[in-house]
């Protein structure tokens, strides 16, 4: 079985300011698309209602407002919804209580290679982990047999899967998804969805998975919200109970609250944020192809490109463009940069870039 516990270095993308200073670079002229944050702005009413919320007094402890509105959303009871300081928050929340709730010892098993924050709280907690890892050969498609044969194996309390995957943009497809989660009815899939919604598999939503799924989504892609950090999960009512009993009062801000309201009355807006992101993922690979650069397959909005040394390209973009791209070193990659879809002139910025480093070498 081939299988990995070496040790995960946590690494994202944003801005490295402390190396942008030892560089010499203004932050405010650095074309960051070390992220796959959308290039544009939220709606409007999302903007507005996070302007206007109140910061003076106490948020509700309950979210009772923000949490039926994602129910409305989501099509699902209220009970079954559990809001996170950002998706990674409720990540590390469900590896430690699906661990405490099952037997001791038992390892996290991750579909590799993928983000890194719920092995990275496996680790914080103690918890084994484990990798089943995907081939290049194949573009890094998820393999449902092995992760079945490692579930045989390891009898792990869950398994992480990011759906679609990051960094890769690879996905299951919907039915091999949902009978691998059926027919291991005691293990707990974690199905990341923070890029679904923005994806070519954005229809999966409303797909119906078995009662051991738990999916976590955000609004840091839809509406480039990062810096507000927030996000929610679907889960079994018992675990969100138990999520809920463990954490702190008042874990989502007031300005957090009213974004989501907000954002889940605006969902015709991230359709037409998806469709833009995709043709301008589609314009990128066609002008990355014209250079002769290999890109894989990607369902998402984003996508990896192979290179000789993706930290040297990374390095040399940054401080000879002013371009900060996202290496892939971190995720066991060490020829790939991901790419985001981009806008015309980040594009044309990008691309001319790469295109001055290739005519050097």
């Amino acid at each position: 079985m081939p299988l990995s516990d070496r040790p995960l270095r946590s690494a994202h993308g944003g801005l490295p300011l402390r190396e942008l200073a030892q560089l010499g670079i203004d932050p405010s002229r650095v074309l960051d698309l070390s992220t796959s944050l959308s290039p544009l702005a939220a709606h409007p009413s999302v903007l507005r209602a996070i302007r206007d919320s109140n910061v003076h007094a106490y948020p509700d402890p309950t979210c009772a407002a923000a949490k039926a509105a994602v129910a409305r959303a989501a099509s699902v009871h209220v009970s079954s919804i559990v809001l996170g300081h950002g998706s990674v928050e409720l990540l590390w929340s469900l590896v430690r209580e699906l661990a405490a709730a099952d037997e001791p010892g038992k390892p996290l098993l991750t579909a590799s290679p993928t983000f890194s924050e719920a092995e990275a709280a496996a680790r914080a907690f103690g918890i084994h982990a484990l990798r089943v890892t995907m081939s290049e050969q194949t573009g890094f498609a998820v393999d449902a047999e092995r992760i079945a044969d490692a579930i045989a194996w390891h009898l792990p309390f869950a398994v992480y899967i990011c759906q679609p995957n990051n960094p890769t943009g690879a996905a299951l497809p919907r039915s091999l998804l949902t009978d691998l989660i059926a027919s291991h009815p005691r293990v707990v899939f974690i199905v990341d969805e923070a890029f679904l919604s923005l994806s070519e598999l954005h229809l999966d939503a409303a797909v119906r998975l078995p009662p051991n799924a738990v999916r976590v989504r955000s609004l840091t892609k839809d509406h480039g919200l990062a810096g507000l950090r927030v996000g929610y999960a679907i889960a079994a009512p018992e675990l969100v109970e138990r999520i809920e009993l463990s954490r702190p009062p008042w874990m989502i801000s007031a300005p957090a609250q009213a974004a989501i309201i907000a954002a889940m009355g605006a969902l015709d807006h991230v359709a037409a944020v998806r469709g833009e992101l995709l043709a301008h993922k589609a314009a990128l690979i066609d002008e990355l192809t014209a250079l002769g650069i290999e890109t894989v397959p990607s369902k998402a909005s984003f996508f990896l490109a192979k290179v000789h040394s993706a930290d040297a390209l990374r390095a040399r973009l940054l401080s000879d463009y002013g371009v900060l791209v996202r290496s892939c070193s971190s995720f066991g990659l060490h020829q790939h940069v991901r790419l985001p879809a981009c806008l015309p002139d980040a594009r044309a910025r990008l691309v001319g870039a790469l295109a001055a480093i290739l005519e050097d070498a």
